[in-house]
């Protein structure tokens, strides 16, 4: 039998918030942040239970018009951008498939994902932890 593979966001290390329809995500473990398009939104969301490539690609089409788009292709594509982040967890487990309920279709652009690594040092401090009398705080461990 084979097996069929699920995705899901690793949640562990990760923070996201909505700034008025721009959505900003942050890894922890990493220090990097990621700023989504509308269509990247809309797989982070699916993607915060456990779907198959199928379930999401499924969902998206009822959600977008692909137009010129190869709307499976170019999921598969983020998802591997997503792994590639180490923000996917690929694994074997259970889910049903949400549907959009009938709502209007968007038209389907090509999934983004915006990398921002210029404040990962900044974010990898740890101000409670690295706080020195002296110098104040956040103080950068020395290197060993």
């Amino acid at each position: 039998m084979e097996k069929i593979k699920y995705y899901f966001l690793d949640q562990k290390n990760l923070s996201c918030e909505d700034f008025g329809g721009e959505m900003v995500a942050i890894n922890f473990d990493t220090g990097k942040y990621y700023g989504l398009s509308e269509t990247a939104l809309a797989i982070w969301n699916l993607l915060m239970r456990p779907r198959t490539e199928t379930e999401l690609i499924e969902a998206l089409e009822q959600r977008f018009e692909a137009g010129e788009h190869d709307l499976a292709a170019n999921t598969r594509a983020f998802l591997k951008i997503l792994s590639d982040e180490k923000l996917l967890i690929i694994t074997e487990a259970n889910s049903e498939t949400e549907t959009a309920n009938g709502a209007e279709k968007k038209a389907f652009t090509v999934p983004g994902l915006e990398v921002y690594s210029d404040l990962q040092e900044l974010i990898m401090l740890d101000p409670v932890h690295d706080a020195d009398p002296e110098h104040g705080w956040p103080v950068r461990k020395a290197e060993s």
